[in-house]
């Protein structure tokens, strides 16, 4: 279904792809405007915007798929931290089955639950943050007084959260892909974009992500203001993770490997790992946030032998949710970490400081 919705939106699709499209076009004309008008309540106080009592950093984006929002939260996380704050992350549970409420995925000490009940990106989040609370819920605003009242925190780090108007943010880091950062232009489902381009007026700060280097710029029609600030990062590999037994004994550099993934952006991870040495064999993606089954896994097997891969690669996000001594081949994941081309000390000053009038407010 995923290959089929970038075949009919494609601005090259096929003639038996127009009526679809046509289709398409029609409901993105008034899904946009439905956007449009919910941010403008949120904006107009029609409809109610909560804060919590403490700091909160939002980092989301406006096109479906991935631009790279968990690197983001983690480096985010990790700052704060270093510098002898207390933040937690609020997410929304993207692909997990719990549905009671705000639930604790990790208490700074231990991950309390499954990647079926919290979703993948969660308890990636909370093996790479480890001493850093890691909350899901619907309702971040909920989500957030939960936490104050488990976790002595002092600021919240809100995965995704671009289009939860409902809780009111310090700052608000727009991330755009610097190779594609409006997809084809257009609105979902005749596009890639959650909302009109209207939206970017509620950005604090863009950070361009996956830049080829420090000269990739931002589209005119995404800076409306000369004084936005704007962030350049790009990703990059750090080490390979081995997952099994099998993976303790060498490395996959120069070997004949496969690879496969569950991501909303599978290109981007292909392109990666051909960056990293490795003989790429056989690569397969699924669907963002797939599970796996155990047909699945015996098919990603059986074609890694087919192809001569001698080790399977695969990312953080889906080693989460797999048996890694159910493997035969070794099995690595890819450690992939942000790396800031330009503003990382602008985006730290940003980070630091949104939101001192509310917490000196707070305090008194």
């Amino acid at each position: 279904m995923r290959g089929l919705f970038y075949q009919i939106t494609a601005d090259n699709r096929k003639f038996y792809h127009q009526l679809a499209f046509a289709c398409f076009w029609i409901i993105a004309f008034f899904y946009g405007w439905a956007q449009t008008l919910r941010a403008l309540a949120y904006r107009k106080g029609w409809l109610k915007t909560r804060r919590l009592p403490c700091r909160t950093i939002s980092v989301g984006n406006l096109c479906l798929g991935g631009t790279g929002k968990t690197p983001t939260v983690l480096w985010i996380a990790e700052a704060l931290k270093q510098r002898g704050l207390k933040p937690a992350v609020l997410s929304r549970g993207y692909g997990g089955a719990s549905t009671a409420g705000a639930q604790v995925v990790c208490d700074g000490k231990n991950i309390l639950l499954s990647p079926q009940e919290a979703g993948d990106e969660p308890i990636m989040m909370a093996r790479r943050l480890k001493t850093v609370p890691v909350i899901v819920g619907t309702d971040r605003y909920e989500a957030g007084r939960y936490a104050l009242e488990r976790f002595d925190v002092d600021v919240f780090v809100l995965d995704d959260g671009y289009q939860h108007l409902a809780l009111a943010r310090d700052l608000n880091l727009l991330l755009l892909d610097a190779e594609k950062p409006f997809g084809n232009g257009r609105v979902f489902p005749a596009g890639y974009l959650r909302e009109p381009l209207s939206a970017l007026g509620r950005a604090d700060a863009v950070c361009l992500t996956r830049c080829s280097g420090p000269g990739d710029s931002l589209p005119a029609e995404a800076q409306p203001d000369p004084a936005l600030p704007v962030i350049k990062s790009a990703h990059r590999f750090r080490e390979w993770i081995p997952l099994n037994a099998a993976a303790k004994t060498s490395g996959p550099e120069g070997r004949p490997v496969a690879a496969f993934c569950g991501l909303a952006n599978p290109e981007a991870f292909r392109k990666l790992l051909s960056e990293t040495g490795a003989r790429l064999e056989n690569f397969r993606h699924f669907p963002d946030h797939h599970f796996y089954s155990e047909s699945d896994l015996r098919s990603v097997q059986d074609s890694a032998r087919a192809h001569g891969a001698e080790y399977l690669l695969t990312t953080e996000k889906d080693a989460v949710k797999l048996d890694p001594e159910k493997f035969e081949l070794p099995l690595f994941a890819a450690r992939i970490d942000l790396e800031f081309l330009q503003g990382e000390e602008l985006l730290l000053d940003l980070i630091l400081n949104a939101g001192r009038a509310v917490e000196s407010a707070h305090d008194e």
